[in-house]
């Protein structure tokens, strides 16, 4: 499993690479995401990242869970 995190805000994504051009969060372009490790995300992480997911999603009119 590899995990991505924007350097901006903090959105972490999971995949080969980054799925996207720029972060569905911020917008910050794709080079602002840097590779981690699972043990990098902490509890807040996770939280965060929900929230942050499901806020994109309802955006864009979809359905929680993401498929990125």
């Amino acid at each position: 499993m590899m995990l991505w995190k924007c350097g901006h805000c903090g959105f972490i994504v999971e995949g080969k690479t980054v799925p996207f051009e720029n972060c569905p969060v911020c917008g910050y372009a794709k080079a602002q995401f840097k590779q981690i490790q699972p043990s990098d995300i902490g509890t807040l992480d996770k939280v965060k990242n929900k929230t942050m997911r499901f806020t994109v999603l309802k955006a864009k009119g979809l359905s929680y869970p993401p498929d990125f």
